[in-house]
C-alpha cells in the first residue's frame, strides 16, 4: 500500500458506531494497553488542533519526550503522528498501518467484528503502537469526532480539555448543542481536571453541573482567558505579563487568529496541571518558549509566491471556523479578498459562503480534490450563478490563474482536502510559508 492511498481514505465495509469495542479489540490483539500512557486529551468543535499543538510544544520545552496525535493530515498521513522531533518516519508508519489493517480485516472476515474498523480507528491504534515502539509515554491527543465514543477515549487522560462547542457533525453527535456538549463531556474523568474553554455561559453552567455530579475537577478556562487584556497586530496576539506565563515582556503567540489567546491559556493551564500531577515543575518561561512556536500548516497560514502573490490557507470547514476566519480577515490591511472555495457535501456551505461574502471581491469554486464526497457539480453551478463565481474544473487551473494577478490576497478555505493540495502545489512552485506578509513577528 502506497502513501498516496492514505490521502483521502474511504474504505469499504466501515461504519461509524457509538462504541469503543473495535478500537479496544485491536489494541488487545496487539497487546497494547492505552491506559499506560500519560495523556492530555482535547476535544472541541474548533480550536482543539492548535491547543493540542501548543500543549505538545510546551511539554517539549520542559524537556519531555512528548508525542502528538492530530487529524486530519494535509498531505501525508504520517503527519498525524508526531514524535518529539517531527512526524513518524513513513516506513515504520506504513508497516504498522498494514499490520493493524491485516488484523482488522481478519477479525472482520472471521466475524469477530460486525463492522470493519474505520480509518480513524485503525489510525489511532497505529498511533498507539508507534508511540509505544518509540518509547513515548507522554501524549497529547486530539479527538477526531465528539469525545465519548472517539477512538482516542480508550485512554485514561490525566487532563481533559473542551476548547469550544458549536453545531457540527449533527448526524453523529446530536441535533442540538446540549446533545453535542454531552458527547464532548465524555472525555472527562472523575477526580481529574477538565479545562473548559467554552464561550457560552449556559453551556459552562451545564458542564460544571455534570462535573460536580461525576466528581470531575472543573476549571473554567474561558473565564480566566477572557479576563486577560491583550494587544494584536493584524490578528496576531500578544499576551501581557500574567502569573501563569510571566514572559519577559509581551509574548507574541506563534499562531494567528482571534481565538489563539484563549487556546494558549488553555494549553498552558493543561500543561501546568499535567506536570503537577506527576510532581514535575511547571516553568512559565518554558511555556512561553512553547507558545512562540507556529509550525501548524494550513491554519491561517500565509504563503508568498515569487511574483509577490499572497495566499492565505485556512482549513475552516464549519460555520464557527469560518466566523473565526472572518474576524481575522477584518483586521488585515485589505478590505476585500479573492476566495477559492470547495466544500464537502455534508457541510453547511451555503451559510459559509454567506458569511464570507462581505469581505469577498470574487469567489472561485472548485471540486474537492480526491474524494467523491465533495459538493456536487449541480450545487457548484447553482452557487456560482448566485454569487457570480468563477468555476474551475480543478484547483490546479484555478491557482495557476489566480497567481498571475497578485494585487489582492487569495483565501483558500472550506475544506482541509483543498487546503492540503493547494499548499503542496504552491510550495512546489516556489512559495514560501511566512508568519505574516506585513509585520515582522520576530521584531514585533
Amino acid at each position: 500500500m502506497t502513501a498516496r492511498s492514505f490521502l483521502h481514505p474511504e474504505p469499504p465495509d466501515t461504519k461509524i458506531q457509538p462504541d469503543l469495542y473495535r478500537t479496544r479489540f485491536l489494541l488487545d490483539a496487539l497487546q497494547i494497553d492505552p491506559t499506560r500512557f500519560r495523556v492530555i486529551l482535547i476535544t472541541g468543535t474548533n480550536g482543539k488542533g492548535s491547543t493540542a499543538y501548543w500543549c505538545w510544544e510546551i511539554l517539549k520545552a520542559h524537556g519531555i519526550r512528548a508525542g502528538l496525535y492530530t487529524s486530519p493530515h494535509l498531505n501525508l498521513p504520517n503527519e498525524r503522528i508526531r514524535l518529539p522531533d517531527g512526524p513518524v518516519p513513513m516506513k515504520p508508519f506504513i508497516e504498522t498501518w498494514n499490520h493493524v489493517t491485516r488484523i482488522a480485516l481478519k477479525a472482520f472476515d472471521e466475524r469477530h467484528l460486525t463492522f470493519m474498523p474505520t480509518y480513524f480507528e485503525r489510525m489511532t491504534v497505529s498511533a498507539f503502537v508507534l508511540f509505544e515502539h518509540f518509547g513515548i509515554q507522554d501524549l497529547v491527543l486530539e479527538v477526531g469526532l465528539g469525545g465519548r465514543w472517539d477512538a482516542t477515549n480508550v485512554t485514561e487522560p490525566h487532563v481533559s480539555i473542551i476548547t469550544s462547542i458549536g453545531i457540527d457533525h449533527t448526524e453523529f453527535l446530536g441535533r442540538n448543542i446540549y446533545a453535542i456538549a454531552r458527547e464532548k463531556f465524555g472525555v472527562a474523568r472523575p477526580h481529574r481536571p477538565l479545562l473548559c474553554g467554552v464561550s457560552q455561559r449556559s453551556l459552562r453552567r451545564v458542564l460544571r453541573r455534570w462535573s460536580e455530579r461525576e466528581g470531575v475537577s472543573f476549571i473554567d478556562g474561558y473565564k480566566i482567558s477572557s479576563n486577560i487584556v491583550s494587544t494584536h497586530l493584524f490578528g496576531h496576539f500578544a499576551i501581557p505579563d500574567i502569573p501563569l506565563l510571566s514572559p519577559r515582556s509581551q509574548l507574541w503567540l506563534g499562531l494567528g487568529g482571534s481565538c489563539m489567546q484563549h487556546n494558549a491559556i488553555l494549553a498552558s493551564l493543561a500543561c501546568q496541571r499535567f506536570l503537577e500531577a506527576q510532581n514535575r515543575p511547571f516553568d512559565p518561561k518554558l511555556a512561553c518558549d512553547g507558545l512562540q512556536k507556529g509550525d501548524w500548516p494550513g491554519r491561517l497560514e500565509w504563503i508568498r509566491m515569487p511574483n509577490g502573490a499572497l495566499f492565505l490557507l485556512d482549513g475552516a470547514h464549519n460555520v464557527p471556523a469560518i466566523r473565526h476566519l472572518i474576524q481575522y480577515l477584518k483586521v488585515q490591511p485589505w478590505d476585500r479578498f479573492r476566495v477559492l472555495f470547495a466544500s464537502m457535501s455534508t457541510k453547511p456551505w451555503r451559510t459559509m459562503l454567506r458569511i464570507l461574502a462581505p469581505v469577498t471581491r470574487n469567489f472561485y469554486f472548485v471540486p474537492v480534490p480526491g474524494t467523491v464526497r465533495g459538493w456536487a457539480e449541480s450545487e457548484q453551478h447553482h452557487c456560482a450563478m448566485k454569487w457570480r463565481a468563477v468555476r474551475f474544473t480543478n484547483y490546479q487551473e484555478a491557482v495557476t490563474r489566480l497567481m498571475k494577478s497578485p494585487e489582492l490576497p487569495i483565501i483558500v478555505t472550506g475544506s482541509f482536502y483543498l487546503v492540503g493540495m493547494v499548499r503542496k502545489f504552491l510550495l512546489r512552485r516556489g512559495g514560501i510559508s511566512i508568519r505574516h506578509p506585513v509585520i515582522d513577528m520576530d521584531g514585533a
